[in-house]
């Protein structure tokens, strides 16, 4: 999903929609991208469900055994996971 949202169509989007995101993270496409679809998972989520994936991407360890889990280094993968984590923290506050 992080690599889809990273697409060129939805690149389109994020400067179209969302530049202050681009802005947020200094014009670092592939983070703001990656806040975008955190706050795109929270819209689809009930309040039950927020709450329960708020709570496991909350926990350092476990963020960090999801960036292990996907493909690249952890260096790469990492802050996308905390952009993602981000956005959906984002959403679940408005």
């Amino acid at each position: 999903m992080l690599d889809w949202y990273d697409s060129e169509q939805h690149l389109t989007l994020l400067y179209e929609k969302d530049l202050d995101l681009v802005v947020t993270y200094d014009y670092d496409t592939t983070l703001a991208n990656a806040h975008r679809l955190g706050r795109d998972i929270a819209c689809l989520l009930d309040a039950a469900a927020l709450s329960r994936i708020r709570r496991l991407l909350d926990d350092q360890t476990a963020s960090e055994r999801l960036a292990n889990d996907m493909s690249g280094p952890f260096e790469r993968t990492y802050p996308r996971i905390s952009a993602m984590c981000a956005g959906i923290r984002s959403e679940a506050a408005s």
